[in-house]
């Protein structure tokens, strides 16, 4: 989404120090506080934090913790379906995806083309869950694990594109996405069959990826 930036060389710069720094002292703190407090497993469908803030603040603070809690959840699920449709729409544009994908909102200039094409496949994964009861943590590896591989794909080229100096960072963050690559399980074998299609419908459109 950087081109949707006014000043892109000033704000990103800015959001990959502070927020990576905020959001894990975040996270450390409240995994330090849960596990220390042992506030999990013990009731079943209870969220550790909002049972946590429970137990200090009472019944109704625990209640505001998971309205919270599901408000917070909105906002990073829309974050990241606006990312994507991004991600989509570029790939459109460049030829790689169907041309309506790269249409944009007359007025907001938005990416409609490519929210509506991602609109089915939430649907169907929607649904799916709807009937089939799909186990939670099963759902959430297979995107898991895509944008897990485009970070190594991002890493990889940084190293490419950064000065010498600034490539060590880049390299860090490649070996830690390769570490963890494996730990997905079967979900594994989902990147390399979508690249192995975005391979094959590249060839039928006689394209070569931008690079």
């Amino acid at each position: 989404m950087a081109e949707e930036f006014r000043q892109p060389e000033r704000d990103l710069r800015l959001i990959f120090i502070v927020a990576p720094l905020v959001v894990g002292i975040l996270y450390v703190s409240i995994v330090y506080v849960t596990v220390g407090s042992h506030a999990y497993g013990a009731v079943a469908g209870a969220a550790p934090l909002s049972r946590l803030i429970g137990e200090g603040f009472g019944k109704m603070a625990s209640d505001l913790t998971g309205a919270l809690a599901f408000l917070i959840t909105f906002g990073a699920v829309h974050t990241n379906i606006a990312g994507f449709s991004r991600l989509v729409y570029a790939q459109a544009r460049d030829g790689n995806f169907p041309r309506p994908m790269a249409r944009l909102h007359r007025k907001y200039q938005t990416p409609v083309g490519a929210l509506l094409g991602l609109a089915l496949p939430f649907t169907a994964v929607l649904t799916a869950d709807a009937f089939l009861h799909v186990d939670l943590g099963t759902l959430i590896r297979w995107p898991s694990i895509v944008f897990l591989v485009l970070y190594m794909v991002a890493m990889a080229a940084a190293i490419r594109l950064l000065p010498r100096g600034r490539r060590w960072m880049a390299v860090i963050g490649l070996v830690a996405c390769v570490i963890l690559y494996p730990f997905s399980g079967w979900a594994c074998v989902y990147p390399p069959i979508l690249v192995a299609a975005g391979f094959v419908a590249m060839r039928a459109n006689r394209r070569r990826l931008p690079v």
